[in-house]
């Protein structure tokens, strides 16, 4: 019971940490009036923590599994709260190309 319980706390914690990431992210991004690509790196704020870990860590292919996801989830959190009304499918489609004439 007690390794569930753990369990349960660090789900519960590292959900926490990853919405209220997202959420102050997308206020930003949002107030600042950048396009729904920036939510793309929300998530790279993780990165150094998660690299002093991954290094110090005696196994470290479970540290890169909790990373990439904690990555993951707060840029599509973040752009599901600042852009509600886009899709999946728009989200993941490709840059425009740059025009010859600009309006």
């Amino acid at each position: 019971m007690n390794r569930a319980g753990l369990l349960s706390a660090f789900v519960c914690t590292f959900g926490l940490l990853v919405f209220l990431w997202a959420e102050c992210s997308a206020y930003v991004i949002h107030k600042r009036g950048w396009s729904f690509r920036a939510c793309r790196y929300v998530g790279l704020v993780f990165l150094l923590p998660g690299s002093v870990l991954f290094l110090t860590h005696g196994r470290p292919l479970s540290i890169a599994n909790f990373l990439t996801i904690q990555i993951l989830l707060s840029g599509y959190i973040c752009r599901r709260i600042a852009f509600p009304e886009l899709s999946d499918e728009d989200a993941a489609a490709p840059d425009p190309l740059p025009t010859m004439f600009p309006k």
